[in-house]
């Protein structure tokens, strides 16, 4: 069961209490050093983000329990986005107390040396969207005109013109998993996700392929045209988001992953 921000700092501080202290590390000692506690994450709509300058999302509710439960309950915590080369090699050092972040992109930036996975914190996925007036492009007997408007599975994007973004990770997925269904789809990709949010809301494609997450933030935008769209409910593909912690003490990384696992993963949309 996901709990929500009050009741993870209160898990967080009853988890360490009973802690021993002779398991305190490198990384605690510079926490308590320094009075703050250093977390990263990628940018994901819903589960973090900073607005203005203060991080939102569960990825700062997580940062902020593990905080309180190292500082105490004014205890300061700073959420980083990462984005830049410098940020990966910020992570690399081991700069960084606790870091969330997709395996896929532990694998890209040569990262498995550097962190230690302590507990799954995010479940996202690749997904495709459509709109909910989505009509179908086949005479194939078994696609109907109810079955397009409303699509369950995959097989509602057979001749459908699918847009995605250019080197996004969604594509082999995408062209793995319809491919090996049987269903044949014309790909769009693009350079700019500004064009490609213009040609999905005008209909140059009728699907977008994506992260979950992402593509349910534009689908509450709805465009120009106010295009109301949705998530179909088969997935290409899990995207899991995993808390870390700095290879160089295994002490620290006892002590965090009780605090994350307790909180459990939220799920995106």
């Amino acid at each position: 069961m996901r709990l929500p921000g009050v009741a993870i700092v209160a898990a967080a501080v009853a988890i360490l209490a009973v802690a021993s202290p002779a398991r305190a590390g490198a990384v605690l000692d510079r926490v308590k050093q320094q009075g703050i506690l250093h977390c990263a994450a990628t940018e994901r709509p819903g589960y973090a983000a900073i607005e203005g300058d203060t991080p939102t999302g569960r990825a700062a509710d997580l940062c902020r329990a593990v905080a309180e439960a190292v500082l105490g309950h004014d205890g300061r915590f700073a959420l980083r986005l990462l984005d830049l080369d410098d940020d990966f090699d910020r992570v690399r050092r081991g700069d960084l107390d606790v870091v969330f972040l997709e395996p896929r992109l532990v694998t890209e930036h040569g990262l498995a040396a550097a962190l230690t996975p302590v507990a799954e914190a995010y479940r996202d996925s690749f997904a495709v969207m459509v709109p909910q007036t989505i009509a179908p492009q086949t005479t194939a007997p078994q696609t109907t005109a109810a079955q397009a408007a409303h699509p369950l599975d995959l097989a509602s994007l057979e001749g459908h013109t699918i847009c995605f973004m250019i080197g996004d990770p969604v594509w082999p997925l995408l062209e793995t998993g319809l491919k090996s269904r049987g269903i044949a789809f014309r790909p769009f990709g693009f350079s700019e996700e500004v064009e490609m949010k213009d040609a999905y809301n005008v209909g140059r494609c009728s699907a977008m392929a994506g992260v979950a997450s992402t593509l349910d933030e534009i689908k509450a935008d709805g465009g120009v045209n106010h295009l109301q769209s949705r998530l179909i409910d088969d997935r290409l593909g899990a995207d899991p988001v995993v808390a870390m912690t700095p290879t160089t003490d295994a002490a620290w990384a006892s002590l965090v992953r009780p605090i994350i696992a307790a909180a459990g993963p939220s799920r995106g949309p």
